[in-house]
């Protein structure tokens, strides 16, 4: 009966020590290996980032609805319980639209301050009037897109990446602009709706209050003298009926004159926190991220390719 020999190990000792006697091969290797990756990114296309910080100015909603529990629920981005107030990550996924972002991944971007060259980036140089050639577009835009919000603060972030300094700080003005305007027509739209039911209400509002008036004048005339206890009582009923309706309408009233102005309002919504600078410096490719990863990969290349060579004539 035979007893099974023991597998040879390989320890790091020997695995130190063989790397040790190739030292000069070693190093030639993995300096060969982050040259050449550093060569590369030369070759590779240069991006640009930039960005903006901003808050969403508030709306005559937002406003009525900012004391109380409402507007504590409006802080921590409830707006289902806020009364319908949108909240920042509403005004993310607006920003997030295609509706903003199609003017800078299908439109064109100034290549230089004087804007004498521009470039299509994200539609490769061309214009996309086709429905893949948008979704192509779009993707690779969305490699170069990223968006952030602070509840606590309710401010929105984003940054975006061109092929030039001066392109990546016009895409996000474009940006800032197309999500200004886009916002402004939203709530224009809303309280173009808003005001159509409010005046409507407001006319079944004045018919009622000129009803119940009608009502109180008809009781005076066939009342001259209201001096028993069934009188007085339906008296009061009635005067609170008109006090009631006249409320109504007076809160109807000044509800579609906000409507109204809001219908019409023009001034900017986006209020900047941090406006788009111009980059100093490119996003990509980073060349101390690419040498470094070079020379960690490369090393770790020979020491396996060492390891394997020592190992296989053990297990022989």
């Amino acid at each position: 009966m035979t007893t099974p020999t023991a597998q040879p190990t390989l320890r790091l000792v020997d695995l130190g020590r063989h790397l040790w006697t190739r030292r000069t091969q070693f190093a030639l290797f993995v300096g060969t290996v982050t040259v050449l990756s550093i060569a590369v990114t030369y070759a590779l296309p240069y991006w640009y980032r930039s960005g903006a910080e901003f808050t969403i100015e508030a709306g005559p909603t937002a406003a009525n609805a900012s004391s109380g529990v409402l507007g504590i629920a409006s802080q921590l981005g409830l707006a289902s319980l806020a009364g319908g107030v949108p909240s920042v990550n509403y005004y993310e996924e607006v920003l997030g639209s295609d509706l903003v972002l199609d003017h800078v991944a299908l439109g064109a971007l100034p290549a230089d301050s004087q804007a004498t060259r521009y470039l299509r980036t994200f539609s490769v140089g061309h214009v996309a009037d086709t429905p893949r050639l948008r979704d192509e577009a779009r993707q690779r835009f969305q490699h170069h897109f990223g968006t952030s919000t602070n509840g606590r603060a309710n401010t929105i972030s984003f940054w975006v990446e061109a092929r030039t300094a001066y392109a990546a700080r016009s895409a996000a003005d474009t940006i800032l602009a197309v999500l200004d305007a886009t916002i402004t027509s939203i709530r224009r739209q809303r309280a173009s709706a808003e005001r159509a039911f409010l005046e409507s209400r407001l006319d079944t509002a004045l018919q009622m209050e000129g009803a119940v008036e009608d009502t109180l004048r008809s009781f005076y005339l066939h009342n001259r003298i209201i001096n028993t206890p069934d009188l007085q009582f339906t008296e009061a009923r009635l005067k609170r009926e008109v006090d009631f309706a006249l409320q109504l309408t007076l809160q109807l009233r000044t509800q579609v004159e906000q409507a109204r102005l809001q219908e019409v309002r023009d001034t900017p919504v986006v209020s900047l926190v941090a406006a788009p600078e111009l980059p100093g410096k490119r996003s990509w490719p980073r060349r101390s991220f690419v040498a470094l990863s070079a020379l960690l990969a490369s090393a770790a290349c020979y020491a396996v390719w060492i390891m394997l060579r020592l190992v296989l004539p053990l297990a022989g």
